[in-house]
């Protein structure tokens, strides 16, 4: 009898998730010029590069997917008013822009007005803001180099970006900051170098994990109150390697060589902050000066 309903108990399961599900993707539609994206839920693919005088390709539907295809779309240059992708300052929701590179615009994507989308390996460099987004959404593996402003901004809250490669070394970091957010943020495994401000800063109830923030001109991380802050690396930052507001916390992360003051490697803001397995080099090994001592 238990394994009857079982049985069934998986059956309804499956019959829900089916049902549940997301709807089978649209025909896909080839582009090869600069234009409006209007149709619901469909997918765009670029046929070839693009060399754009003026803004490109506006999201005027929900549910848009525009795959670049390997392709790159190219503006008139990063001084000019225009966007590579916009949202035209409309709400859209569940756009998707993958798979290519977009270079020469004021601003390289701009979804700030929209929810919920998606930037997935996307070479957003050589604009003068290379990445905006909007409230809960992605940007996943994209490379976001040489903008004269900043790399990636987001808008509004609970947005992950991941594996992002922001700014680098030499001549490749961003004029401004690398990545600025907002709340409930997930910041994992990006590497921020060389930006010309802080590499990653975040809002309150934040997590950052696993980057490696560093050679950035003022700091490497700077989050907010009631974040996590774990298992990063910020070095050689010009004048802070993490900065906290406590209460947060913050455990094994590695920090050196931040600033003229050995005790800037980490800095915390306010008390209450639970701080373990943090090492500091020039602080002899650990950095014991919170609440717990690792």
């Amino acid at each position: 009898m238990m394994l009857s309903l079982s049985l069934r108990g998986l059956a309804v399961a499956a019959i829900a998730a089916v049902a549940l599900g997301p709807a089978p993707a649209g025909a896909a539609t080839p582009v090869s010029a600069c234009g409006a994206l209007t149709k619901a839920g469909e997918r765009y693919v670029l046929t070839g590069d693009i060399g754009a005088t003026g803004d490109c390709f506006l999201v005027l539907a929900d549910r848009v997917t525009l795959d670049l295809a390997g392709h790159a779309i190219t503006g008139p240059g990063a001084g000019t008013a225009t966007t590579g992708v916009g949202d035209e300052s409309q709400a859209r929701t569940l756009t998707v822009v993958k798979n290519g590179r977009i270079t020469g615009f004021n601003r390289g994507i701009d979804l700030q007005s929209s929810t919920r989308s998606s930037v997935l390996a996307v070479d957003a460099s050589d604009n003068r803001i290379g990445i905006f987004v909007g409230p809960t959404s992605l940007v996943k593996d994209c490379v976001v180099q040489r903008n004269l402003g900043s790399g990636i901004i987001v808008v509004g809250d609970g947005v992950q970006v991941e594996g992002c490669a922001i700014g680098g070394e030499g001549v490749d970091g961003n004029d401004l900051s690398g990545l600025s957010g907002g709340a409930r943020m997930l910041v994992t495994r990006n590497t921020v170098i060389g930006n010309f401000l802080t590499g990653i800063t975040v809002g309150a109830n934040s997590t950052v994990t696993q980057n490696t923030s560093s050679e950035n001109g003022i700091g490497g991380i700077a989050a907010d109150q009631r974040s996590l802050v774990t298992g990063n690396i910020a070095n050689d930052n010009n004048v802070v390697g993490i900065d906290v507001a406590c209460p947060s916390t913050v455990t094994n992360n590695q920090a050196s060589n931040n600033g003229d003051d050995p005790f800037l490697d980490f800095n915390f803001h306010g008390a209450g902050c639970f701080e373990k397995n943090n090492t500091s080099p020039e602080e002899g090994g650990c950095f014991t000066g919170g609440v717990v001592p690792c």
